[in-house]
């Protein structure tokens, strides 16, 4: 079987027609190792590449009050689990560093590659550092948090970024704070890295960062997906762009196919109907080979997706994930109480607590600030008191260090946010369908 990772690059030159599959165990595995140890062998049993988990630190993810999706309420209607806050699924839902590793050595044993998303810098540090991961996928819910970026950007790794909820601009502005991280060794970016990427950037990405297009529902509907929004963002950045698939159809993922995507993920489950937020938008064992049946079928022999899927190219969020955009992206937030007068200090793990500096923290959900405000932000003291776990108000950045890109947008896929990154897709010259995507890594 084919490797998609080869001398820490993607290895798609070497398999020119070969499309890899990833299955997606998320939080199917109900954070169970021995559920996660028996989805791993289904999804190899089943012809998957690669099986994908995640990794998580609860209070550095998210808020003691942050809410649940409304798709993970309506996954899990009448069920106790549907009043839970966000923070008592996560604690549910929570791996192990010793459960990892052994999914990750199970994963050598049977010969599937391993692949996880590590939500916040600790976890991201415990998959390298401890678990020996060698492959890193960003969720789409943390392409604006800079600092996970940034580090994410310092390990080496090969990355693949989702892309839900967000527009081309915010896409852009991650690769080039992954592409800081490749070129410094410490510190985060200031002002001047909050913008789209240059090429010289973006050919240090070239062999081994890819982007995948989604749409952050769960099912997401098929006049969302957008597929055509993969031909934009392979002309935008010249990476290569797969299909992260949430649609619980085998079909649709055939026109990301056609349009060049060389990997597809999508999500595996032991049971369809089981408690939890994924099951529902999930393929059962059997699905799941009759998925990637389809995925193997030579050009020509796919069916074809529903001609509503290819939508128009534009990538911005759409109307429904909008539902979700505040609670899957992340804002800026007290890490303890602010006394008037403190400089703003960034904490980013347990050790940053207790050394006792740290006042500011990066978690889900949206308030005023994007985590892009982070390179003027912390260069500031605080004017007023602030409470623990409330948000940092914009007012804290003087007027004449504002920017746009700071401010939290709580209208994404609204009629001045399209129109703008439409304009951004027209000066870019991405939305050319006669335009064959030049990848930079093949």
């Amino acid at each position: 079987m084919p490797l998609l990772i080869k001398d820490n690059k993607f290895n798609f030159s070497e398999n020119p027609d070969y499309v890899f599959i990833i299955a997606e165990v998320g939080v199917n595995n109900d954070g169970d190792r021995t559920r996660s140890l028996s989805l791993t062998d289904m999804a190899k049993e089943c012809g998957a590449d690669l099986v994908k988990f995640q990794a998580f630190n609860p209070p550095w993810l998210c808020n003691p009050t942050t809410a649940q999706a409304g798709y993970q309420l309506t996954n899990q209607d009448g069920l106790r689990e549907s009043e839970d806050s966000f923070l008592d699924m996560l604690y549910r839902y929570e791996m192990s560093r010793g459960a990892l590793l052994d999914i990750r050595r199970h994963c050598n044993r049977i010969d599937i590659e391993f692949l996880c998303t590590p939500f916040d810098v600790p976890s991201l540090r415990m998959l390298v550092d401890q678990v020996g991961a060698k492959l890193l996928k960003i969720a789409s819910g943390q392409v604006v948090h800079m600092p996970l970026l940034v580090e994410a950007g310092r390990t080496g790794l090969p990355l693949i970024m989702s892309s839900g909820v967000a527009n081309l601009e915010e896409i852009g502005m991650a690769l080039t704070w992954i592409a800081y991280g490749r070129t410094h060794a410490e510190g985060l970016p200031d002002s001047r890295y909050v913008r789209m990427p240059t090429a010289q950037e973006l050919d240090l990405l070239a062999d081994n960062v890819a982007l995948m297009q989604c749409t952050t529902n769960y099912p997401a509907t098929v006049e969302e997906t957008n597929l055509k929004a993969i031909t934009s963002m392979m002309n935008a950045f010249g990476l290569q762009v797969g299909f992260s698939d949430h649609t619980g159809t085998t079909d649709i993922m055939c026109g990301a196919i056609d349009l060049g995507s060389r990997f597809l993920e999508t999500h595996i489950t032991y049971d369809k109907n089981a408690v939890g937020p994924d099951h529902k938008a999930s393929h059962d064992k059997a699905g799941f080979i009759e998925y990637i049946r389809h995925a193997r079928l030579p050009a020509g022999k796919r069916p074809a997706p529903p001609e509503a899927a290819w939508g128009d190219g534009i990538k911005v969020c759409q109307p429904k994930e909008a539902k979700v955009h505040d609670i899957a992206r992340n804002g800026v937030w007290a890490l303890r109480d602010i006394q008037p007068g403190e400089p703003f200090v960034l904490g980013q793990s347990d050790l940053d607590i207790e050394k006792g500096a740290a006042n500011v923290k990066i978690v889900r959900s949206v308030n005023e600030l994007t985590p892009a405000s982070l390179t003027v932000l912390l260069n500031q003291k605080a004017t007023k008191f602030i409470s623990v776990h409330s948000p940092i108000p914009a007012d804290e950045i003087p007027a004449d260090l504002m920017k746009q890109e700071f401010k939290a947008n709580h209208d994404p896929s609204g009629k001045e946010m399209r129109e703008r990154i439409t304009a951004l897709h027209k000066r870019m010259g991405v939305l050319n369908s006669n335009k064959t995507p030049h990848l930079k890594h093949g």
